[in-house]
């Protein structure tokens, strides 16, 4: 056990501060000092949780720079400003504290002394005047998830002499285009040479993914997992396309298949049911941050829906993912050759719209420049896989990415107009182009609901007592009309709409952030560390440049869109990314496992001119997802974490796919495809409940009102890009399939439709229960498990045994399989 160093008796009274005792330590010699801080996460903690890493760069740093490095930071040092020993701009400035002690407590967060201080409760920071509560609040959700800064590494963790910024230096972009992620994707695609001499016989490499995976297996003498089990495959690749259980018919055809063409044929008939728009369009939702309302009062985006069924149907109809990505920065602004490619591209755009943005916000020039943040973070994230938030104050800290790279892009969307600005901004709604004669429609609506307006104006403004009266029967008539034609055109089909602002200007560097502090002046443009020319793409006067930004985003030549599209692809198939931080792949990320086979897929995917079918269809057909997820010993010794996929990933259950299952299993799935599900009067989202037998997808999307089996089970934050969902396994789930209303109700319904049409014995009845849940038979000891259960509650219940304790009896036994680990998780 380390002893606390001993300092000498003279220093003792200029121990005003914890940092003055570290520095004193330090200063003669001390080979140890205790303190009892809490652990720190560095910038690599940081990067295993890109939620919080994003969190702190878009709600903590901005508000440390604008309000606190004033007085609290290396820069105040030396301009002779420094405040209270206390050192803001460093993370380990930041948890030492300064005269008035540590500033956060991660033992009992809300008795921290930075939110004291921030609440005005006992001390008052900023001098200024309180932030609000929202800021506060994000500190205390940021102090409550372990206080992540990755604004030092952790081996500098307590050393005074990393108290300070660094000096300043210009990003070398030379140097960063060295990066694995900005490197050119080698096109024809590559295949890998010399596997032989990596690769026991005993490895299969039937396809150019699986060469991939063996030249680079690090043991020859162990096997990989052989091929999963009929049954566990078509269940694990039904799921994985579709989001749908397979049924029992299919699982017993495909079982008794010996053709060798017979998984392919699978994979082409799921490839093409339209439940794959619907699984993958799910997928990509996640990663957009769709919902249909915004936190602040709730307020309902009615027509949100639109962009939702725009990206269920773009999936299915296999949208070149080059056009799905312009069709979704400039859909507006593009050529398009028929009225329905019009709607298309229109409602494509909502995607710039979807953020949760403080409407209130009465600052207009703030409130329009955190909207630009919120689509260049969203745009980075999704699809660039780069943290561009981080460079809105400063040149970014781990990517060569500078401050004037992030206001160039910025330009691009500050002449672009999502809100409409009033005490409480609000989001765009236009009109989509119609057919002339359906638009005759609704401008004849329009000008009768003008002339009766002036009618019942001039009617009830008359002074003469007796013409009102004589007119009050009219009038009545008149305002029923009016009714009439306003629901009219309440009923013209609408889209949230991006549009261009009407006067283009360039824009300027915002000195750490703030709006009203402006710097330099800086052309539209895009990243320079993917090799902008010497003479940049040209922007027009008249318009953005989302159309230049659409097209620099998905060139080929541009090497993290596909790359990241195609890793993607892989997350959502195979449980875990190549890059195992899909949406950073800068610095702070994961580098990928197997560089050459990620570049493979990213130059497939583009000789394929985009198509997202055909990769998925590659991948799918591997030896490696087709695995076997067992574990096995050896192979967890070797490679513990699965990095060299020498088995498949047992995936946990989405929360829609549980969901659609549970609707399933009551035969009572409604399979429309699309179409709006909120009620037009509904305005704001708290406390909203419906109940529909429609597959997850299409269920509302509310902030403040998410379905419940959606929250147990770890459902997408539609406020944050999310690339890979977070997986729990915690009590309230189980108690929740045991439970919940809903779930009950469900599983009593399915068993009442499943007696019904079922006259079977107790042994058949138990066999057909596990093929419809679990997929597969069951073994004696779950066999003789429910029987008994079975017998024994028919007992219990004795002569009192009836019809509905029967569907009582069943529905329970299938809340038990619903709570199993084999249906939670695909093989």
């Amino acid at each position: 056990m380390p002893t606390p160093c001993s300092l000498p008796s003279p220093f003792l009274p200029q121990l005003t501060s914890i940092r003055h005792a570290v520095r004193l330590a330090l200063a003669f010699g001390a080979c140890t000092v205790l303190l009892n801080e809490p652990r720190c996460f560095s910038a690599d903690d940081a990067a295993a949780d890109p939620a919080a890493l994003e969190f702190f760069e878009s709600r903590i740093r901005p508000v440390l720079v604008e309000h606190c490095y004033e007085c609290h930071s290396d820069a105040a040092d030396q301009a002779g400003q420094q405040q209270a020993g206390l050192w803001l701009d460093t993370r380990d400035g930041l948890r030492l504290g300064g005269d008035s002690g540590p500033t956060i407590d991660l033992e009992d967060p809300s008795s921290s002394l930075l939110l004291s201080a921030l609440r005005y409760d006992s001390l008052e920071m900023p001098p200024s005047g309180p932030l609000g509560d929202r800021v506060a609040a994000d500190f205390e959700q940021w102090i409550e998830q372990g206080a992540i800064d990755p604004r030092i590494s952790a081996d500098s963790a307590l050393n005074p002499s990393n108290l300070r910024l660094p000096n300043k230096k210009e990003i070398d972009l030379e140097s960063g285009r060295n990066h694995w992620a900005y490197q050119p994707i080698p096109m024809p695609p590559t295949r890998p040479a010399n596997t032989e001499s990596h690769t026991s016989t005993s490895f299969p490499s039937t396809t150019v993914i699986d060469q991939f995976i063996s030249a680079r297996w690090p043991v020859p003498q162990i096997a990989p997992q052989p091929s999963a089990s009929r049954i566990e495959l078509i269940r694990r690749v039904t799921f994985d396309l579709t989001g749908l259980p397979p049924t029992t018919e299919a699982v017993l055809q495909f079982q008794r298949d010996s053709s060798p063409d017979a998984v392919e044929r699978l994979v082409d008939s799921l490839l093409a049911s339209p439940d794959f728009g619907e699984q993958f369009g799910r997928h990509w939702l996640d990663v957009a941050r769709y919902a249909e309302s915004v936190t602040l009062r709730g307020l309902v985006q009615h027509q949100a829906w639109r962009y939702r069924d725009y990206t269920v149907d773009s999936m299915n109809r296999d949208k070149p993912y080059d056009q799905f990505i312009r069709e979704q920065i400039a859909g507006d602004l593009l050529p398009s050759s028929s009225l329905s490619q019009t709607w298309e591209q229109c409602v494509a755009t909502t995607f710039l719209t979807l953020g949760n943005t403080n409407l209130e916000e009465q600052d207009k020039e703030q409130l329009r420049m955190d909207v630009v943040d919120e689509q260049l973070t969203v745009i980075g994230s999704a699809i660039l896989g780069q943290t561009l938030g981080c460079a809105r104050c400063h040149d970014h800290k781990f990517d060569p990415i500078p401050t004037k790279d992030y206001y160039a892009l910025a330009g691009i969307f500050r002449n672009t107009q999502v809100l409409d600005d009033d005490n409480v901004s609000r989001w765009i709604e236009t009109p989509l182009p119609l057919p002339a004669d359906e638009l005759a429609i609704y401008k004849n609506a329009e000008q009768q609901i003008a002339d009766l307006k002036t009618n019942i104006k001039a009617a009830e403004s008359d002074k003469d007592e007796a013409q009102r009266m004589a007119h009050a029967e009219q009038v009545k008539v008149w305002k029923a009309d009016l009714k009439a034609m306003q629901d009219v055109l309440q009923n013209r089909p609408k889209f949230m709409a991006s549009r261009e602002r009407k006067t283009i200007e360039e824009g300027q560097i915002l000195i750490r952030g703030n709006v009203h502090n402006q710097g330099a002046a800086t052309p539209r443009g895009f990243l320079s560390v993917l090799g902008e020319p010497q003479t940049p793409t040209p922007m027009p006067s008249d318009q953005s440049g989302r159309v230049q930004l659409g097209e620099w985003a998905s060139s080929p030549h541009n090497p993290l869109v596909a790359r990241v599209w195609a890793n993607r692809l892989w997350v959502w198939l195979c449980g875990q990314g190549l890059v195992r931080t899909p949406d950073n792949f800068g610095t702070t990320g994961q580098p990928p496992t197997h560089p050459e086979l990620l570049d493979y897929l990213a130059g497939r995917l583009i000789q394929n001119q985009w198509s997202t079918k055909a990769l998925v269809r590659e991948i799918v057909l591997s030896d490696v997802y087709q695995r076997s997820s067992r574990r096995r010993a050896d192979l967890d010794a070797m490679d513990p974490d699965n990095r060299y996929w020498g088995r498949a990933l047992a995936k946990p259950m989405s929360a829609e796919s549980m969901l659609d299952s549970i609707i399933v299993f009551s035969r009572d799935l409604d399979q429309q495809v699309g179409g709006k599900l909120l009620p037009d009067s509904l305005q704001a989202d708290y406390g909203f409940r419906i109940e529909t037998s429609r597959r997850a997808i299409y269920w509302p999307m509310l902030r403040n009102a998410i379905p419940e089996l959606m929250r147990t089970f770890d459902g997408a934050n539609p406020s944050m890009v999310t690339g890979q969902r977070n997986h729990s396994i915690v009590a309230t789930q189980a108690s929740f399939m045991m439970n919940h209303p809903w779930v009950v109700d469900r599983c009593r319904l399915a068993a009442q439709r499943f007696l019904r049409d079922n006259s079977a014995s107790d042994h058949d009845r138990v066999d057909q229960l596990y093929w419809l849940v679990l997929g597969r038979a069951p073994v004696a000891a779950e066999m003789n498990l429910l029987l008994d259960y079975v017998e024994a509650d028919r007992q219990i219940a004795g002569d009192n045994s009836s019809e509905q304790q029967e569907v009582r009896r069943w529905g329970r036994m299938m809340q038990s399989l619903l709570s199993t680990v084999d249906f939670r998780y695909c093989p």
